[in-house]
Parts: C-alpha cells; sequence; structure tokens
C-alpha cells in the first residue's frame, strides 16, 4: 500500500516531502506568479516574498522555476539570504 499526497506546494524538513498547509501554499503560490520565476533568475535578491498570518517573521526567496527557499527574517534568516545570493549569482554564471 503507497501513502498518496496531493500538493501544489512542499517542504522537505527531514529526509521526505511533506505538503505546505493551505497557508502556505496560497502564499507561495501568489509569490510564484507575481515573480515569475520560470522567466530566469535576474535580480534575484528582487524574487523575495514576506509572508503573513503564523508565518509573519519569514521570506520566501525564489530560486528557480522548481525552488523556493522558506527564511526567517531575523539576524540569521538575513545572514543566510547573504550567503545564498553569492552562491546563486555565482550559479548564474556557469
Amino acid at each position: 500500500m503507497y501513502e498518496i499526497r496531493r500538493a501544489i506546494w512542499f517542504i522537505k524538513p527531514a529526509y521526505d516531502f511533506q505538503p505546505c498547509d493551505d497557508n502556505l501554499s496560497r502564499q507561495l503560490e501568489d509569490g510564484y506568479r507575481k515573480f515569475s520565476p520560470w522567466k530566469g533568475v535576474d535580480q534575484a535578491s528582487q524574487k523575495r516574498w514576506a509572508l503573513f498570518g503564523p508565518y509573519m517573521n519569514h521570506l520566501v526567496l525564489y530560486v528557480n522555476s522548481s525552488e523556493a527557499w522558506l527564511q526567517t527574517d531575523g539576524m540569521q534568516g538575513k545572514l543566510a539570504r547573504a550567503v545564498n545570493m553569492v552562491i546563486v549569482m555565482f550559479l548564474s554564471d556557469y
């Protein structure tokens, strides 16, 4: 028997993918449609989407057409975003 999970967006907290709850999924999809990351990763720093409700202190960084990173808006999240931006810009050059 197999477990079937249907969702638009998934998170990977450990080793397997889990569907996002409806609120988070809707906010991720809104940002995805606004920034159109499938058109490329130019100006990746502007493809950040602030979340609301229970995810108030989180941002989403749309890295490419199939990946988005959920980050906190605290000091640790800001440092992680800076490192991620360097990585994304480095990888986009190749």
